[in-house]
């Protein structure tokens, strides 16, 4: 009977866990010589990282990582 209940556990666990995982967010490149746009409304360009990427758009509000 134990082995019924963990096979209808453990799934469910591991289930959950796939939805729980924080989703990736995507970025976006600005001002580079193959793609020479601005950011968005509300964001900044930082960088540029490289001459072919261009920099990365920042919200407003947050400091340039370095």
């Amino acid at each position: 009977m134990k082995f019924y209940a963990y096979s209808l556990v453990l799934p469910i666990a591991l289930f959950t866990q796939v939805f729980a995982a924080p989703k990736p967010q995507a970025v976006i490149h600005c001002n580079s010589i193959f793609n020479p746009v601005p950011c968005p409304t509300g964001f900044k360009c930082c960088g540029p990282i490289s001459v072919t990427l261009g920099g990365t758009c920042f919200p407003d509000g947050k400091i340039c990582p370095l």
